[in-house]
């Protein structure tokens, strides 16, 4: 394993899709990867922030206080600079859609499956996804002519050792109500005595970080297309009173037709006021999430203006290899733009990235996101529709193919640790 900066890694950019594999990026630092490397080790590390899970320990909580003591001019700067409390109030004026378009457009097809299921029904391929408690690994279902699924696999021990049994639950009650072209597809659920199971939609094209490791960014038609994707998937969640929390490119999918699909639902909440858990991941925090002001809807257009910059320029806007001087960069709210931004790209991302999330693009004061000029001449409903050509088309050889995404370890049987007292189980009653 070899230690390199971003433009290092930029300069690999010219690989082949089997090469992407071999290429991550952690949280902190990036990474060439050798085929000697564990790559769900390196996973993990990239989908955990140091305040990815919440607060961990007392040693994170130690050093977030010290940082709000220490940042305090920076701080101060900021909340004179908003000239108003802070109150992300939802507002019945507020728009989720474009103009004259409808959520009653081509949805996901949902799939009955026989009750009481067991993994037995499954036969179970390779791995597409891991973390510190979850794997998710292709599946198909034998008992009917059915098409791949995803079978994501929760650990119990490890969700109840780091405490996070609500964001579990929360995970599927969400996912199980939802219903929309650009999220994953929600198909059942089920439990053992060792691990909880979520059956999704499949998405063969793999991770949008992919894409973007391999083409180092995307040209403006590029982005843009997939960036209206993204807005019509938030924009959905929010009139269904949920706030994402997590949005960054490891959590778009492409399925094969190269259409994104938002996953990973388990920092998730439905939000009708505010909400002060600190979760996600560090480079894509609204401000008044990581101070702690209690947040709403508004942190998801911010984490939009981060994904179109990253998408742009192939990086995060405010990156640093420790959170907190991430944070520092996001307060002081110093944009670079590449010359070759035009007004209104450069306009959209500063909308999204105000610090105060009433003004924010999207917000209360903050104006429309889907009239933004940054869309002029969009179709929105051809585009919702999916009656646009991606401009990205996954290489696959059919709907089962693994290849677009990284070759982890098949280690979910692995899990072994069952979890015995009758008061632990119940935890998990309603799976």
């Amino acid at each position: 394993m070899k230690c390199v900066g971003r433009n290092k890694v930029r300069a690999a950019k010219k690989i082949d899709t089997a090469d992407i594999s071999q290429i991550k990026l952690t949280s902190n630092l990036d990474f060439v990867v050798d085929e000697k490397h564990d790559l769900a080790v390196e996973s993990t590390k990239r989908n955990e922030s140091l305040l990815g899970n919440g607060m961990k320990s007392s040693t994170d909580t130690e050093r977030l206080r010290d940082w709000l003591r220490n940042s305090g001019k920076v701080i101060k700067k900021f909340f004179q600079s908003t000239s108003a409390l802070f109150t992300c109030d939802r507002t019945d004026n507020q728009c989720f859609l474009p103009k004259n378009v409808s959520n009653d457009l081509p949805l996901f097809n949902s799939i009955s499956l026989a009750p009481n299921l067991s993994t037995s029904m499954f036969d179970i391929g390779h791995t597409v996804g891991t973390g510190s408690y979850a794997t998710v690994c292709l599946a198909k279902y034998k008992n009917e002519n059915y098409p791949p699924m995803a079978l994501k696999v929760l650990h119990k021990y490890k969700i109840i050792e780091e405490q996070q049994v609500d964001h579990v639950k929360n995970e599927r009650c969400i996912l199980q109500t939802l219903n929309h072209p650009f999220i994953v597809g929600f198909i059942d659920s089920f439990q053992d005595a060792i691990n909880v199971y979520l059956v999704l939609e499949y998405c063969c094209g793999g991770e949008m970080f992919s894409y973007i490791r391999r083409f180092g960014k995307f040209n403006i038609d590029v982005a843009t297309f997939y960036i209206a994707q993204v807005v019509l998937a938030i924009g959905y969640l929010h009139s269904q009173g949920v706030v994402f929390r997590d949005l960054k490119p490891e959590n778009i999918l492409l399925d094969i037709k190269g259409h994104i699909r938002l996953v990973d639902f388990g920092f998730a909440k439905i939000v009708w006021d505010k909400t002060y858990t600190l979760c996600g991941t560090h480079e894509y925090l609204a401000p008044e999430v990581f101070l702690r002001n209690g947040h709403s809807h508004e942190a998801d257009w911010w984490s939009v203006g981060i994904l179109i910059y990253e998408f742009l320029t192939g990086e995060p806007p405010f990156r640093a290899s420790d959170p907190f001087d991430a944070y520092n960069l996001a307060l002081e709210n110093r944009i670079k733009f590449p010359k070759d931004f035009n007004n209104s790209t450069k306009d959209f991302i500063k909308g999204l990235l105000t610090v105060n999330p009433n003004r924010r693009l999207g917000g209360k004061n903050g104006g429309n996101v889907f009239e933004h000029p940054f869309f002029k001449g969009l179709d929105w409903k051809q585009m919702l529709s999916k009656q646009l050509v991606a401009p990205l088309i996954p290489k696959v050889k059919d709907e089962y193919d693994t290849g677009n995404y990284y070759n982890y370890p098949d280690v979910w049987e692995s899990y072994t640790v069952s979890i015995n007292s009758l008061q632990q189980q119940r935890y998990f009653s309603d799976f």
